[in-house]
């Protein structure tokens, strides 16, 4: 069979990278830099504001929010809103789905460029060819001895469903061969990856999980870029409606409680540990109901699949951050994480958001 196995570049350039022990220091003074991507499947702009301004308004998302700057988004067709790649606009087949809304994120490419269409198997194949020329910002970020963990389940990282495999969209950034990813779904290392987790579709604490282990890659003081990607808001927006005024909400609530417990331990890294940290939020896609309400879909229907929430937000950080520009869209996620550590993000469809940058090369510890 045709071998789409490409060798990564991650092995060779940590060869002539020397990595400072944690803990040590570059001739600059300046606080060591460190980033978390919050990812939350499936939510959707209004429903963050609806939340955040009502039911959650102590919550930790409205924190968040008030920390930093974020997009207004008081229904899907509104302006102000936060919007995923172009989908449909993009070309026949592509649609606002888990694989083409998380690579639009993490490589900063509008759907043209990423050129998956879907969760697809098939589809998420293209990314083998694709991220050589637009890479996750995990990669870019490893090549230059950064320390990347993410954890989460498909269509991010392949995983478990009960007894299948459902593949994940940033694997396939390591190659496949004979058909299949070279990262199996209980690979705790990668290409891209230093740290890696992912977990059962089917259990009930998926999200309770990955909320552990994003705190312990917090608290551990190794990884430089960390990304959850919760996915049970998703799970309810599919089962009740994306417009489901009680079960989706609650679902929406539950991971609130949850990156309360992820931003108590970013601040305390802020007071004990000489750390700033940027914090980043999005979703990979919108959402709209069908059969009266009664089971919420996302594929190519437009405003309601395209409007996704937004936030950046600094912790530790001396200057304030900027007014967003316009337009804004969850592909700015990338090139504002790689310009925080000092890097070119490259040609990219995304733009900077929020950091006055480019910053300094941040010197990974």
């Amino acid at each position: 069979m045709t071998l789409f196995r490409r060798l990564s570049t991650v092995s060779v350039a940590l060869l002539f990278t020397t990595v400072p022990a944690a803990g040590d220091d570059d001739a600059s003074t300046s606080p060591r830099r460190r980033a978390l991507v919050i990812g939350i499947d499936g939510l959707t702009g209004p429903a963050l504001q609806r939340h955040a301004f009502g039911a959650g308004a102590n919550g930790a998302l409205r924190a968040l929010m008030e920390q930093g700057v974020f997009t207004r988004c008081d229904h899907a067709g509104d302006p102000r809103c936060a919007r995923a790649h172009d989908g449909p606009e993009a070309g026949a087949g592509f649609r606002y789905e888990t694989a083409s809304g998380w690579v639009s994120v993490v490589t900063g490419m509008n759907a043209t460029g990423h050129g998956v269409r879907g969760n697809d198997v098939d589809e998420q194949m293209v990314f083998v060819e694709t991220s050589q020329q637009h890479p996750t910002f995990f990669r870019q970020l490893r090549e230059r001895g950064f320390r990347t963990a993410a954890g989460g389940v498909a269509n991010f990282l392949t995983s478990r469903e009960g007894e299948s495999i459902v593949s994940g969209i940033v694997d396939f950034e390591c190659g496949v061969e004979n058909g299949a990813l070279l990262v199996a779904w209980n690979d705790v290392q990668s290409c891209n990856l230093e740290w890696r987790r992912a977990d059962d579709l089917e259990s009930e604490r998926r999200d309770d999980n990955l909320a552990t282990w994003v705190i312990q890659r917090i608290d551990d003081g190794q990884a430089d870029l960390v990304m959850g990607v919760f996915d049970e808001v998703d799970a309810a927006g599919h089962s009740f409606g994306f417009e489901d005024t009680r079960r989706y909400p609650e679902a929406i609530a539950q991971v609130d409680a949850l990156v309360r417990r992820v931003l108590d331990h970013v601040r305390a890294r802020v007071s004990d540990h000489d750390e700033t940290w940027l914090v980043m939020l999005t979703s990979d896609h919108g959402g709209h109901d069908v059969l009266f309400g009664m089971l919420g879909v996302h594929d190519t229907t437009v405003p309601a699949d395209r409007a996704v929430p937004f936030v950046v937000a600094t912790y530790g950080a001396s200057e304030s951050l900027s007014a967003l520009k316009e337009p804004v869209r969850h592909m700015d996620v990338h090139p504002t994480i790689v310009t925080w550590f000092g890097t070119d993000p490259g040609k990219v469809d995304g733009q900077v958001q929020g950091i006055r940058g480019p910053h300094p090369k941040a010197h990974p510890d």
